[in-house]
């Protein structure tokens, strides 16, 4: 895979995997229930993560820093 298609991939990906973990936050705050947990079958439970979910968090925290960068760069743009 190129460099294009590699940040194109990472442009589309990154706000999807920042929303699902803000709308996950959101139902942790809301009804302390951890959404992604219970999709890759730990129950709910934030206090024992699966590998999986590891690779998901860790997905997820990649793609907000990376949606940050993208931001910062757009609103230098802008001025």
């Amino acid at each position: 895979m190129d460099k294009a298609k590699l940040v194109s991939l990472a442009s589309a990906a990154a706000p999807i995997l920042v929303s699902i973990g803000a709308l996950n936050f959101l139902f942790v705050g809301l009804f302390e229930y951890d959404l992604l947990e219970e999709i890759v079958g730990n129950e709910g439970s934030a206090t024992s993560t699966t590998p999986l979910a590891k690779i998901l968090y860790i997905l997820i925290g990649a793609s907000a820093v990376y949606t940050l960068g993208w931001v910062s760069m757009v609103m230098k743009k802008l001025k």
